[in-house]
């Protein structure tokens, strides 16, 4: 399952070869956080690109819940060799390693693909909530990290059909650039790496697991055109989903309030985070680049270590 996210979360262009002019470094960092910041995390990302090869280091670390203060880094580095077919992942405290070849990840898009989602003779369930969809945007440019963005928001309402006083609300943010310098390094390698897998279009959920996927579907494709308007090319993206009303509020407030006295045993005080019409914050995520260097990469970056074992 892991490497099907993996292949669900690479840039997908027209399938070419790779061209790329020089080497290319991004960094990145991410957050997330559920209600009072249960279950947060931050991960700071370098990702290292050289022609057909790719180095991807993460730093994560729990910022919330029970275990926020006492939360250790955890690092994992990912290299991808498309010249070899092979991605090997790297346990940078045990000095081990393990190896994948990417055939076996196309194998398994394969079989993801042909399995039906919900049976033949069973409709997909119909959503409990009327959603009213709203994308446009934002006038103006904004600097941020030093690039120089446009920006879209949509903002989605939803009103439970059974019971209206259930409220919910997605606000899903966008910047993007289309002058960020490696632009044509990056699409080059993940257009390589698409015509390795055998797809010639692939829909990207950078950054979203499962959970933050079944809310940005509410979106459908409004988002397309407009992030093309606003340079494709993502710089920072947010989204919060909030919500209100409802049988099981009360039951949630009285879990939140248990949960924030018992996270108080260990330092962690966060309050619940309400908006100014009521409205209660159940996750938000956070992702963003925060540098992009433009020059030569060692190739030992995109080699295993000698003194790793593989396992």
């Amino acid at each position: 399952m892991r490497y099907l996210c993996l292949a669900a979360a690479i840039i997908i262009f027209a399938g070419m070869a790779v061209s790329a002019q020089a080497d290319v470094t991004i960094k990145k960092k991410m957050s997330f956080e559920g209600m009072m910041g249960m279950g947060g995390n931050t991960t700071e990302e370098t990702e290292y690109i050289k022609a057909d090869m790719s180095c991807s280091d993460k730093i994560q670390k729990a910022t919330g819940g029970l275990m926020g203060k006492k939360g250790k880094e955890t690092q994992d580095v990912q290299i991808t060799r498309l010249d070899k077919g092979l991605i090997w992942n790297l346990n940078v405290g045990k000095k081990t390693y393990t190896e994948m070849p990417i055939q076996s990840i196309k194998d398994m898009m394969n079989e993801a693909k042909d399995a039906p989602d919900t049976p033949e003779d069973e409709e997909a369930p119909e959503s409990d909530y009327e959603w009213k969809t709203d994308v446009k945007q934002i006038d103006g440019l904004k600097a941020i990290n030093g690039f120089e963005c446009r920006g879209i928001v949509g903002t989605a309402n939803g009103v439970n059909k059974k019971d209206p006083s259930d409220k919910m609300r997605i606000t899903y943010e966008f910047w993007g650039t289309d002058k960020a310098q490696g632009r044509q390094e990056l699409e080059d390698y993940y257009k390589a790496y698409a015509k390795l897998l055998g797809v010639d279009e692939f829909q990207s959920q950078q950054g979203m697991d499962k959970m933050t996927q079944q809310y940005s579907l509410q979106f459908g494709g409004l988002f397309a055109d407009k992030i093309k308007e606003a340079g494709s090319f993502p710089i920072k993206v947010t989204m919060k989903v909030e919500k209100s009303g409802g049988k099981d509020q009360e039951g949630n407030e009285e879990a939140a309030k248990a949960m924030a006295k018992l996270g108080g045993l260990f330092g962690n005080k966060k309050k619940v985070e309400k908006s100014a019409d009521g409205m209660t914050t159940i996750l938000s995520t956070d992702t963003e680049v925060t540098g992009i260097e433009y020059g030569p990469i060692a190739g030992s970056k995109f080699e295993v270590p000698t003194d790793y074992k593989k396992k």
